[in-house]
């Protein structure tokens, strides 16, 4: 078997980009009555490779009789322009290495030795194909009164971390798709778009595309603002009418509640925003910029919100303006 020392070089001309690995060298004096005649270079790994690939070579040194040669010392070269270290063949006249591509590109390997140079080994590079890795999210706050927008940034980055325009996607709320909440990254592999939240809570907001996930943003919706009149009060009644704060309902059934607010004394509440909530979130809050809601009867300063509740225990109140009426208790059985 034919014995190869493993020699890599590390290719520092800077025009040809390259890097290699590992250096182990073995030297042989080579006879005096021998005379350099040849060098055969041959890859042994392929010679098409992505961006940061590498490619092994060998070298083979013969002598005027066409007989290996060690001991042989020469120099690597792309495009005749020596590469940082060198080379010498072995006892069975053969010297090996490696060189590492970092940029895409054609180029043209070759080893020499005292005037005599190899053929040419010509190494293609390809840059590699993007793929999306990661999906950042950010949001212009983290807070928003219920019914107002905020702004939401995306950016994607491929596995190198290079960005990525042209990735379309979806935003989305608890792991849901969102309404609205598609998205495709421009120039810099980035989205913004805006959403709106109607309703008062805490959401989990994300982004995801192609089975990437983005970073999950909490946002907090406080109830509406309101800057119109003060509300003084706010009276909360049920149909089927409240017993000591206690409605029993058929489970299902609709049920009805009614605000009776006044502004002053003797002055109705017309034209104030109403938001209603059932178990603690929110299922109505006026428009953005609404004048009136579920007023029903605005010269009668009141407002109306009905539904059916599945089996159990709920809660109902309403946000008037900015006062917040009792709560009932609805028991649908």
């Amino acid at each position: 078997m034919v014995s190869k020392s493993a020699v890599a070089f590390l290719v520092g001309a800077a025009a040809v980009g390259l890097t290699a690995v590992a250096v182990v060298s073995a030297k042989t004096p080579p006879p005096t009555n021998k005379v350099l005649t040849s060098l055969k270079l041959a890859a042994t790994s392929g010679t098409q490779v992505l961006v940061g690939g590498t490619v092994a070579f060998d070298i083979t040194a013969l002598d005027q009789a066409g007989m290996p040669m060690a001991g042989v010392s020469g120099q690597i070269t792309e495009g005749g322009t020596a590469v940082s270290g060198g080379f010498t063949t072995d006892a069975s006249g053969m010297a090996a290495f490696s060189l590492q591509f970092p940029a895409a590109g054609t180029f043209q390997i070759a080893a020499s030795s005292g005037g005599v140079t190899s053929s040419v080994v010509t190494v293609t590079v390809s840059t590699a194909v993007a793929v999306l890795t990661s999906l950042t999210l950010s949001a212009s706050a983290a807070t928003v009164a219920a019914g107002g927008s905020l702004t939401f940034t995306v950016t994607a980055k491929d596995q190198n971390g290079s960005s990525m325009p042209g990735v379309s996607g979806q935003i989305t709320e608890g792991g849901t798709p969102v309404a609205g909440g598609g998205f495709t990254t421009g120039t810099g592999g980035v989205a913004s778009l805006s959403l709106q939240f109607p309703s008062q809570g805490t959401f989990q907001v994300g982004a995801a595309s192609g089975g990437i996930a983005s970073n999950v943003v909490t946002i907090t919706v406080t109830p509406p603002t309101y800057t119109g009149p003060t509300v003084l009060t706010a009276v909360l009644t049920s149909v089927p009418p409240d017993v000591n704060g206690t409605v029993n309902v058929v489970a299902n059934a609709y049920t009805q509640f009614w605000v009776l607010a006044d502004v002053a004394v003797g002055q109705l509440a017309q034209g104030i925003p109403v938001s209603w909530y059932v178990d603690g979130a929110t299922v109505y809050v006026p428009p953005s910029g609404a004048a009136l809601t579920t007023v029903n009867q605005p010269s009668e300063g009141t407002a109306g919100f009905g539904k059916g509740f599945a089996a159990g225990t709920h809660t109902v109140y309403a946000i008037v303006g900015n006062l917040q009426t009792r709560t009932i208790t609805v028991v649908a059985v």
